[in-house]
């Protein structure tokens, strides 16, 4: 009966890895690797089970998310009741730029008001450093931030 449930869970409606992974675990009690789910849903694919593909990100109206500017970082943190997100940059950052938040539900841009290291205002953050900045829109861990450039 448990088998019988994680097949009718794996064919209906398609399978990812994470979903097949953890209807794996919930019916048989093993722990798949992501890497030996995928392979159970490569072998599943030649029996006619519709397995869900990653569909690329779109935005508000149906087209493709496209960032603009420069990568310089992502969000490792978000703090819901100051609207503070926390970022671990790969390049400098200056008070006053304005950046592009990109993610699976996040595509805004904004200017760089408020940073803050340890509770300090700051007004330079060299790259490798983490930094909160207030945001007015809703991040999540691992969206993107980009510098938007001048000629973006």
């Amino acid at each position: 009966m448990a088998s019988w449930r994680a097949w009718l869970a794996i064919r209906g409606g398609g399978c990812s890895v994470q979903k097949c992974g953890a209807a794996a675990r919930r019916t048989w009690g093993t722990d798949y690797s992501a890497s030996a789910t995928e392979g159970w849903l490569y072998n599943l694919k030649g029996l006619g089970v519709a397995v869900r593909a990653k569909r690329p990100e779109r935005g508000a109206a149906g087209e493709e998310k496209m960032p603009s500017g420069e990568r310089i970082g992502e969000v490792t943190h978000y703090y819901d009741r100051a609207s503070v997100a926390v970022l671990k940059l790969t390049r400098d950052l200056k008070l006053g730029e304005e950046l592009h938040f990109l993610g699976k539900n996040s595509d805004f841009e904004q200017k760089i008001t408020s940073m803050q290291i340890e509770h300090q205002a700051v007004t330079e953050v060299k790259s490798g450093q983490e930094v909160a900045v207030q945001v007015k829109q809703k991040v999540r861990p691992g969206d993107s931030v980009f510098r938007i450039t001048a000629g973006d």
